[in-house]
Formats: structure tokens, sequence, C-alpha cells
């Protein structure tokens, strides 16, 4: 192999470039973990550390139970805003059908039927 800026880079097969950060969904790899280095506010690492030596569980244990906690408190979240997206959606279809003669148009609660 050549040095300097005429040096040629073997090229290798595809399957070698494969970022191993990369896991396709479905793969054994899901299951293994991965490692990873975060900075984290001083008073939180106290925190977690008083936590392993209160209940005696590692802080990465810890931390897999938050982020478990999070992602699935998130999914909430977004399930809870795609419904309020759909509820708050329909008045404004029944005003439309109402328009074309479809349907009497939404009445509000205070107002007497006719």
């Amino acid at each position: 192999m050549q040095d300097g800026p005429d040096a040629q880079i073997p090229l290798r097969p595809r399957a070698e470039l494969r970022d191993p950060g990369m896991i396709a969904p479905g793969s054994e790899e899901d299951a293994t973990l991965k490692e990873i280095k975060v900075r984290i506010p001083v008073n939180f690492h106290l925190k977690l550390h008083a936590f392993k030596v209160l209940k005696g569980k590692p802080i990465s244990d810890t931390i897999v139970e938050a982020l478990d906690a999070y992602f699935k408190a998130a999914e909430q979240r977004k399930r809870d805003n795609d419904l309020a997206r759909e509820a708050a959606a329909l008045p404004a279809a029944e005003g439309a059908l109402a328009l074309e003669g479809g349907l009497e148009p939404p009445r509000k609660p205070h107002e007497p039927l006719r």
C-alpha cells in the first residue's frame, strides 16, 4: 500500500461497510445492549448514585428503566394528541356536511332543539 496523497484505499465489500450502530428491525442484534457515553449534570449523577446505594440497583439499570418509562409516556402522548386532533376535526366535518344539506349544523349545548 502506498503512503502519501496518491495512496489508494482498497475497496471492501459492501457488507463490511455497514455501520455497526445501525440495527435492522427484527434482527438478532435488537436484543443486544449498546454502550454509550453521556454527560449529565453532577446533581443527576449524585441522585443516581444515591439511588444505587439505597436500592442496590446498578445505575445503568435505573437509566434503562427511566428511558423505558419516558418513551412509553412519549408514545402515549402522541396517541393522545392524535386522538385529540381527530376529535377536533369531527365537528368541522359535521359542519361541512350541514352546509351540503346532509346534517343539521352542530348546536351549542345551551341552544334549544328545533
